[in-house]
């Protein structure tokens, strides 16, 4: 037993056991790139024509009240009024401790850019997606409970994603992956803030996968 636990522990100190590099996030596809908060999200302020950028915001926020959200089950979305998102929309009980993360895209626009994502972004999240905003009402109106500290975030009716096929996500069946399958940034930012279980605490983490892996050592032993 001791044997197992010094390998464990030096495993974790030279890395091999390593965090991803966003706690609660378990995948990224190579054109989304995370940033630390706090950071200016206003037009023009952060931008890319082939990336996403992904800021992890708020951690156990626990919400007083029912928190809404537009879309809460999986499947593909192109429209995102609330009169067709009226069927995928839900509301998180009072009491639920949740993480969110906010999607940006603010593409550079000149003669050589179109203004659209370039290719398709997935994001896995390590606990379930609870729910994603992607209008500009339930942006504003979340920013404040949600929104990470000291990051300015833009208020205008165009930072939502447009319908009609401008833009297309799809939510994976086990509500655990976001993929942005289309963005078309012509007017201001792209934004979709994502909502998942409570992230636990590093330490945690650490603890259960040494836990787990001194369970299936004494049991492999027995």
């Amino acid at each position: 037993m001791n044997r197992i636990i010094t390998a464990l522990t030096a495993m974790l100190c030279a890395g091999v056991l390593a965090l991803p590099v966003q706690a609660g996030v378990t995948q990224l596809s190579s054109n989304v790139t995370p940033v630390t908060a706090p950071v200016s999200l206003a037009d023009d302020a952060l931008q890319s024509s082939s990336d996403l950028f992904l800021i992890t915001e708020s951690a156990a926020v626990v919400p007083e009240s029912g928190l809404e959200v537009d879309i809460a089950a999986p499947g593909t979305y192109y429209y995102f009024d609330s009169w067709t998102l009226r069927s995928a929309s839900g509301t998180l009980a009072a009491g639920t401790a949740v993480q969110s993360y906010l999607l940006h895209f603010d593409p550079l626009i000149g003669c050589f850019s179109t203004g659209q994502l370039s290719s398709p972004a997935s994001v896995t999240f390590a606990e379930r997606i609870l729910g994603v905003d992607v209008r500009f009402s339930t942006l504003n109106e979340t920013d404040g409970l949600l929104g990470a500290s000291g990051t300015d975030y833009p208020d205008g009716i165009f930072r939502g994603l447009e319908p009609g096929r401008q833009d297309t996500i799809t939510l994976s069946a086990d509500m655990h992956t976001l993929t942005v399958n289309k963005l078309n940034g012509l007017w201001d930012v792209d934004q979709m803030r994502v909502i998942t279980g409570a992230v636990p605490e590093p330490a945690t983490f650490v603890l259960a996968t040494i836990g787990v892996g001194i369970f299936v050592w004494t049991r492999r032993g027995m």
